[in-house]
């Protein structure tokens, strides 16, 4: 009998507890709309743009992601000489331009953009230039860009690549695209076939480096009201338009169980930290943060124990 009465005076204490708690929760939701409209950042500079060429003499660049933000470029012929800043342009617009060069050979041609929010990094783009053969293509680019390839050679109507990343593009004339999903260095080969169906061999491999980023989440952190993180981007490319999530699973959440927010961009080998909403809610919870953005996917997973407002994170088996 004592030992009921034991059990409904702490149960009763609870209850004050968290009727005490709960007094704060409408300012704490209050504060927790306001908290929100700050996960979102979406002020970037403009993406590496794209170039290519039907003629190896008129030469198109755009945005490969426009954004609304009036645009400028700038494009290193490899000759010596540039075009400096040109524009500003819409977004959304694809620019003509024209360049001789007054010798053959290969050259190295080089573009970049910049808006209100800041310049992009070079794309890179090297061009092969002699009489009887003619090869326009990406050098240096990024994750998720779709880049065209140009190629003439006297004497062949089609030809053959392949990408280095287990895809094939078969027998086209001119030209042909490709976008590649993951970073790294790739080496691409191609053939070609006249009109009598008589091929050359392969070529020997051109170099494709393919910039991106890598998101890592390596721990989190509790304390009072909330769950804090840090994504680092350990690749070679800062990450755009990171999408972040901090969700519980378990436990008895009240408010809180679910955070989201965009971060504009981590630059590389650099971090940003984020936070959930304010958390009230009592009992273990499993925390899964993930992170997305251009092909680079983190998730990272812990134990917490929630009281009320306070987050322990778990260290030790908790049954």
């Amino acid at each position: 009998m004592r030992r009921n009465s034991l059990i409904i005076r702490e149960i009763t204490v609870a209850a004050v507890v968290l009727l005490i708690c709960a007094s704060f929760i409408p300012s704490i939701g209050g504060i927790n709309k306001e908290i929100e409209s700050t996960h979102v950042d979406t002020h970037n500079p403009p993406y590496p743009p794209v170039m290519w060429t039907e003629d190896f003499e008129t030469f198109y660049t755009a945005n490969p992601k426009p954004d609304g933000d009036p645009i400028f470029y700038w494009i290193d012929w490899g000759d010596g000489t540039s075009s400096e800043w040109l524009g500003p342009y819409e977004s959304n617009e694809t620019v003509a331009l024209s360049h001789i060069w007054s010798e053959e050979g290969r050259y190295q041609i080089k573009v970049k953009a910049r808006n209100q929010q800041g310049e992009s990094s070079w794309t890179i783009y090297a061009l092969n230039l002699l009489s009887d053969f003619k090869f326009f293509h990406i050098s240096v680019g990024c994750v998720e860009i779709t880049y065209i390839f140009t190629i003439y050679w006297e004497g062949y109507e089609y030809f053959m690549f392949k990408w280095g990343d287990g895809t094939t593009s078969y027998w086209f004339s001119g030209n042909v695209s490709h976008a590649w999903s993951f970073p790294g260095d790739y080496d691409f080969i191609y053939k070609a076939k006249d009109i009598y169906g008589n091929e050359s061999p392969w070529s020997n491999p051109f170099l494709i480096t393919i910039l991106g980023s890598a998101l890592e989440i390596d721990a989190i952190n509790g304390g009072l009201l909330r769950i804090n993180t840090v994504i680092e981007n350990t690749g070679s490319f800062e990450a755009r338009d990171v999408n972040w999530s901090i969700k519980l699973e378990g436990g008895f959440i009240l408010f809180g169980r679910e955070s989201s927010g965009t971060i504009a961009n981590i630059p590389a080998d650099g971090e940003k930290p984020v936070s959930s909403d304010f958390i009230f809610g009592f009992g273990k919870t499993l925390v899964v943060v993930t992170a997305d953005a251009d092909g680079s996917h983190d998730v990272y997973e812990r134990y917490v124990f929630i009281f009320l407002i306070f987050i322990f994170v778990i260290n030790f088996i908790l049954l």
